[in-house]
C-alpha cells in the first residue's frame, strides 16, 4: 500500500531534521560521522524533492479530471435549465 504524500515528506524531513543536526555539530564530532550526516542530508533531500515532483505531477492530473467533471457537471445544469425555460 502506498503512503500517503504527507507522511512520507513527514518521515523524510524528521530524518533530514536530525542528519543536518548531526552535520551541524561536525565541529565536536570525529570520524566519518560528518560526511555521514551531510551525505544522508543530500540523499534525503533528493528523496524529499522525487516525492514533491510526483505529487505534483497526480496534483495537476487530479484536477484536470476534476475541473473536467465540474464543466460537465456545469453544462448539463445549463442544457436542462435551457430546455426547461418556458418561452
Amino acid at each position: 500500500m502506498t503512503r500517503p504524500v504527507a507522511a512520507v515528506l513527514h518521515a523524510h524531513a524528521t530524518a533530514l531534521a536530525a542528519a543536518l543536526a548531526d552535520w551541524d555539530a561536525r565541529g565536536t564530532a570525529s570520524g566519518a560521522g560528518p560526511n555521514i550526516a551531510a551525505n544522508t542530508a543530500i540523499a534525503l533531500m533528493d528523496a524529499m524533492l522525487t516525492e514533491l515532483h510526483r505529487a505534483r505531477a497526480r496534483l495537476i492530473t487530479d484536477k484536470r479530471e476534476y475541473n473536467d467533471r465540474l464543466d460537465a457537471a456545469v453544462d448539463e445544469l445549463l442544457s436542462r435549465s435551457r430546455r426547461e425555460r418556458p418561452e
